[in-house]
């Protein structure tokens, strides 16, 4: 027989005709893995020969680990998440974390004979189709916008200038609403009070023959206000998902921004400012800086020079994710 090196899995190992077939096995170079009710008789054979691994032992993962029989780069062992262990013989006991107070620990059964899982383990399955209702609403949408554009021809060469005074686009008073086979449970909401987007003086010019633009001088503003997300039901309750939210403060189900206000204001072709206010009932950041530019139609830049970036926590549980990550 050629067995040399090849992986076998023996059940009743311990005496009788498995034990005899586990030491053949031995002897012609294979790695056993060993399994019986009787541990006493198991143990025996295991000090009989170091290619033999008892998995009735709870203190074998690490041996099947160390001899190869468990891959921590495969799925799931590679899940940092999930803790490990054996719990009887033949079998691999997984728990998962528990974060919420409202689930008790999960715990899922992986049978290395088998490959059957059981325990709290729901079976990939195929996506059935889930009817949508959406309803979208805007209260006004308005712009105004003030431009000229000149274009010159050449014998060699032509160029283009495209000036744009003044532009303002803004929405007012958005609602989205999602509602999955009617269920008002899992009804998913979105809702801003405004969107802004304004502009000034933005000079562009360039020739015909290149590819992008470059910008001469020009600011722009960008601005949203009061946006809300209503997460659905079904989704919060999820242990990660209800951790994350729970971290960050939010206990009703409402994921809230108060302001994302971007401001740029570039002062010539090669240098401008830059400004950024973010604001959350569980965070704020602000950004205030200059910034540089190096415009070509191949390898175009923006640098960050003397940048001052601030992020305060409100909340407790984005502080310690941030300790956390700043270790």
């Amino acid at each position: 027989m050629h067995l040399k090196d090849k992986k076998v899995f023996i059940t009743a190992a311990g005496q009788g005709i498995g034990r005899a077939i586990a030491e053949r096995f031995v002897r012609e170079g294979a790695l056993v893995t060993a399994t019986d009710i009787n541990p006493d008789t198991l143990s025996t054979l295991k000090g009989s020969s170091n290619r033999i691994l008892d998995v009735t032992d709870k203190k074998s993962l690490e041996d099947l680990i160390s001899k190869k029989y468990i891959n921590l780069s495969a799925y799931p062992f590679n899940n940092n998440r999930l803790s490990f262990s054996i719990s009887s013989y033949g079998k691999i006991k997984v728990a998962a974390p528990s974060r919420s107070k409202s689930k008790s620990s999960q715990v899922i059964y992986y049978d290395t004979k088998t490959k059957d899982i059981s325990g709290d383990y729901i079976s990939k399955s195929d996506i059935d189709t889930i009817d949508w209702k959406y309803s979208i609403n805007a209260q006004e949408i308005s712009q105004t916008f003030s431009s000229d554009a000149t274009l010159s021809y050449g014998h060699d060469s032509s160029s283009f200038k495209f000036l744009q005074k003044k532009g303002r686009f803004k929405i007012s008073g958005i609602s989205l609403e999602a509602i999955p086979e009617s269920n008002i449970n899992d009804l998913a909401q979105f809702r801003l009070n405004d969107l802004v987007l304004e502009t000034s003086n933005i000079n562009l010019f360039g020739f015909i023959k290149d590819s992008i633009p470059k910008i001469d001088h020009g600011r722009g503003h960008f601005s949203l206000r009061n946006l809300e997300v209503n997460i659905p039901t079904s989704l919060s309750s999820d242990i990660e998902i209800n951790y994350f939210l729970e971290q960050l403060g939010i206990w009703n189900g409402v994921l809230k921004i108060r302001l994302i206000d971007f401001e740029i204001n570039l002062l010539s072709s090669r240098l401008g400012e830059i400004r950024v206010r973010i604001q959350t009932p569980f965070l704020s950041i602000s950004l205030d800086g200059d910034i540089s530019l190096a415009q070509n139609s191949k390898n175009s830049k923006i640098m960050f020079q003397q940048t001052d970036v601030k992020i305060k926590p409100i909340s407790l549980g984005v502080g310690t994710m941030i300790r956390k990550w700043e270790k």
